[in-house]
């Protein structure tokens, strides 16, 4: 099997007409085309566009682009002053179209454009219909709160599971690390990613702050949440730390305490286990990270506490 892959980069105007004879204005991005050559006609269009805060808001309110409420991972509210970055994916049956035709992105892109030699063929109206794309996430950067990232800005985004729906195709399968960056973004979680296996995540609340590191092992499907405490164990506490945290794990369902004995870290392991080429599940994520954040707030200040009392 070999794919196909076309791309290209712009900032041109589109027009859209939506289900209902409205007129929806964006600036096309960028494209993106592959599908696998061998017959399958397995394969995906994206499409980036930008649009004002006030597209956007209608969007979600039409439910324009199939951003129906049945398939949205999160909720959002986005300001109307603001730009924002809407990504689509063409309907699959479509996209079948392009490649038996044997077209690329730069035809896509023709078809979309008044000017272009396919302005009026039948698929330039249908690709200009807003109900021949699926929303794959909107997103606005807004003014970050005060105890935000060094930059000071937050990114706001809404996601949808189409293309989880889609991810059958063998071209435009969605990795679990991928899948799994996604929802925490979607829950305005900074996520920083380290290689294609590790992310790292820092958490504030008023009980206590500290670092967290993600590990997504996509053959094993398993992802695991690692909570580093912010303050070692010192020498003199480690085996009666030890063994009062040997309590806390017997009968544990939900995570386990660790510590290194040598240096004295202590850290909470959470571990999310999938079937086998499942993907990610957000109810049990969710649960999951739940009970990992509610440990970590309560036990943070105890440990803390015992250390300082200690004298140590």
């Amino acid at each position: 099997m070999a794919i196909q892959r076309s791309s290209v980069k712009t900032q041109l105007p589109l027009l859209f007409r939506t289900l209902d004879g409205a007129s929806l204005s964006a600036v096309i991005v960028h494209i993106e085309l592959h599908y696998d050559d061998s017959g399958s006609a397995a394969g995906s269009c994206e499409m980036l566009l930008e649009v004002d805060g006030e597209t956007c808001a209608a969007i979600v309110a039409q439910e324009w682009f199939h951003c129906f409420g049945s398939v949205r991972l999160n909720q959002a509210t986005f300001e109307p002053g603001r730009p924002a970055e809407l990504l689509v994916a063409l309907r699959p049956a479509i996209v079948r179209g392009l490649i038996s035709q044997g077209m690329d992105a730069e035809d896509v892109l023709d078809a979309l454009l008044p000017s272009g030699e396919s302005a009026k063929s039948s698929l330039s109206v249908q690709l200009k219909q807003t109900e021949s794309w699926l929303a794959l996430e909107l997103k606005q950067l807004v003014q970050q709160p005060e105890e935000g990232d060094e930059n000071g800005r937050l990114t706001i985004s809404l996601r949808t599971n189409w293309r989880e729906k889609t991810a059958h195709d063998p071209v435009r399968a969605t990795p679990l690390y991928a899948q799994m960056q996604r929802y925490l973004e979607a829950k305005a979680l900074i996520v920083e990613p380290v290689n294609d296996e590790l992310m790292r995540l820092r958490f504030y609340t008023d009980e206590a702050e500290w670092g967290s590191v993600i590990q997504v092992e996509e053959a094993a499907r398993t992802i695991v949440l690692y909570s580093v405490f912010p303050t070692a164990i010192p020498s003199a506490l480690r085996e009666e730390t030890a063994l009062a945290f040997i309590g806390e794990n017997y009968g544990s369902t939900s995570g386990s305490y660790e510590m290194d004995i040598e240096d004295g870290e202590l850290r909470y392991r959470t571990t999310i286990a999938l079937g086998a080429g499942q993907d990610l599940d957000v109810g049990l994520a969710a649960a999951a990270l739940s009970d990992h954040l509610e440990v970590m707030k309560r036990f943070v200040p105890v440990v803390s506490e015992v250390i300082e009392q200690s004298g140590h």
